[in-house]
């Protein structure tokens, strides 16, 4: 004869343990170290036909030429993007990113360009085609200064950190 076990389960408990681990899954990565390109793999495609671009926003019909002219560049960015970057300035650039299977494109929300920070020289914008990572180094619109990390996933850019800017001294 089998011998029944009565468990009683807080539904309650169970329910807030979902809630708490969504948030803890959902959160920026917490660390203080740069995330690097290959933690973040992504699998490169050929392109073989050009698509024409579907352009998604203001920003993006704004530099409708610059983002036409790259539909038919290799992919460089998560495996089968591309991230068309233009200049505004002295160390200053605006970028779309490009899907060349579909030729939809995407623009960071509120976000117009990046600007260089006096004592660093490392690129504004740093992405590769075989990665999901996309780093903006700089100033975002003129104001918001760090290094700033992101995922591409599910089609948009995913915030993962902010880190502060490494600046040369200058010696009197």
């Amino acid at each position: 004869m089998r011998k029944r076990h009565n468990v009683k389960i807080d539904l309650t408990l169970v329910l807030s343990s979902l809630v708490v681990s969504k948030y803890l899954i959902a959160a920026p990565v917490s660390r203080n170290s740069e995330p690097q390109f290959n933690e973040f793999p992504a699998q490169t495609t050929k392109i073989t036909t050009p698509k024409k671009p579907i352009l998604s926003s203001n920003l993006a019909r704004r530099y409708k030429t610059i983002i036409s002219n790259s539909m038919a560049d290799e992919p460089n960015f998560a495996g089968h993007y591309r991230v068309v970057v233009w200049g505004c300035g002295t160390d200053c650039r605006g970028f779309a990113i490009v899907d060349l299977l579909s030729g939809k494109t995407y623009t960071l929300p509120n976000l117009e360009s990046v600007v260089g920070v006096m004592g660093n020289d490392e690129d504004r914008l740093s992405y590769r085609a075989d990665s999901n990572l996309f780093v903006i180094n700089g100033l975002k619109n003129e104001v918001d200064e760090g290094k700033f990390f992101y995922s591409w996933k599910n089609r948009r850019l995913n915030f993962l950190i902010k880190l502060p800017i490494k600046k040369e001294g200058f010696s009197n």
